[in-house]
């Protein structure tokens, strides 16, 4: 089951961070289950090991990881007072380690000529609401309601499953699992807007979900047995329902987007019209994060993610900030940049968005700048895409 969950299928096997945060929030559950139910300091450090990389890979698992480490503390006996001491040393260590990389991630980050986004907490509100929301968000319905609909979809595929989830918590006892969903609870009211605006957040009860699940199911096999002799029979149902429940739940997940093409083109356009020598200064819609029409069009450049900047902005200066400001402009020329490349909203994503209630207009690229911007001279132009030369 747990193999066949949607959001395990896509996230985890993109082999990517998210899949990796699982694997070793897994790893880290595991030794200190061996530490707290045996009060053994020999698990102790493959546990701290584990909870550190968890923390240096995503503060929301390692909360989760935190609070499911004391759940099972809380089933198998709470007096005793060593497994609380090897939990608490172990996670102390793990958030020294975190908070002196987190020192050097931010002293390195102050070093930037012109930042991507700006991610330290004391510098930008942007980034304190992107990481925990606001009180309003907590507050409001709706977002608990995408956030469910995420959450079944991403966990259970198809929405009928939902009987299996409920028919396990409904039921006496799988207290540790129940728990772990509880943690998730806490997790995801620290970490709001975090959780509730993707999906990738919810691998982190993904196993505790499909362990809920198996236990419904081996309790209704008998009378499957009974109902259905053929064991091969039985097992080719099973995994049908699995096959065609994850279709359904990637299907919602819409992960499609994952194969959109449209960044395939971009890219082959700029890597006609530009040389490898050329340096790039790339403002993307929708793009907060990374910069893969550089990578796919073997390229050097910038990417900047919003148009203005401030402080609440993903960074301090936008492309308007960078073209409008002359000091900042010649220093971009002085680091040869010679090329700027401008792409409108995917298709495929503007249809994906609409379909589901939002923006019902493409965003295209912004058709002016600035009088000298815009006297410079075009070297590609297209609805999708704008490449001019800086002189």
């Amino acid at each position: 089951f747990f193999l066949a969950q949607p959001i395990v299928v896509e996230m985890a096997g993109e082999a990517g961070t998210d899949g990796f945060c699982l694997v070793v929030m897994i790893w880290f559950l595991f030794f200190a289950d061996k530490m707290i139910r045996s009060g053994r300091a020999s698990w102790w450090f493959p546990a701290t090991l584990f909870g550190a990389i968890t923390a240096l890979s995503k503060a929301p698992f390692f909360m989760l990881a935190g609070l499911c480490g004391i759940a099972m503390i809380l089933v198998n006996g709470p007096k005793r007072w060593r497994p609380w001491m090897l939990l608490a040393g172990s996670g102390a260590v793990a958030s020294v380690v975190f908070a002196l990389w987190s020192m050097h991630t931010s002293a390195l980050a102050a070093q930037a000529v012109f930042p991507f986004t700006e991610l330290r907490l004391s510098k930008s509100p942007w980034i304190v609401d992107w990481f925990f929301g606001s009180m309003h968000e907590r507050l409001d319905p709706v977002s608990w309601v995408r956030g469910g609909w995420r959450f079944l979809h991403g966990t259970l595929g198809s929405l009928p499953l939902v009987a299996l989830l409920v028919a396990a918590l409904a039921r006496p006892g799988n207290h540790l699992l129940k728990l772990w969903l509880g943690a998730m609870f806490l997790t995801t009211l620290v970490f709001t807007n975090l959780v509730l605006a993707h999906w990738h957040y919810y691998l982190m009860c993904a196993p505790a979900v499909a362990l809920l699940c198996g236990v419904t199911l081996s309790r209704w096999e008998p009378f499957w047995a009974v109902e259905m002799r053929s064991r091969t029979l039985r097992l080719a149902l099973a995994g049908a329902v699995l096959v065609f429940s994850a279709v359904e739940g990637l299907t919602t997940m819409r992960i499609g987007l994952a194969c959109d093409p449209f960044y395939k083109a971009v890219s082959r356009v700029i890597h006609t019209h530009t040389l490898p020598s050329d340096k790039l200064l790339v403002w993307n819609f929708h793009t907060i994060w990374g910069g893969q029409v550089l990578f796919r069009s073997h390229r050097q450049g910038l990417i900047v993610p919003c148009l203005k900047g401030g402080p609440d902005a993903p960074t301090p200066n936008g492309l308007y900030d960078l073209l409008e400001n002359q000091a900042d402009l010649d220093r971009l020329k002085r680091l040869g940049y010679n090329k700027l490349v401008l792409i409108s909203e995917s298709p495929l994503q503007f249809a994906a968005i609409a379909l589901h209630g939002g923006e019902q207009h493409r965003g295209l690229y912004p058709s002016r700048i600035s009088p000298e911007v815009d006297a410079w001279p075009t070297v590609y132009r297209s609805p999708d895409i704008l490449i001019k030369a800086i002189p």
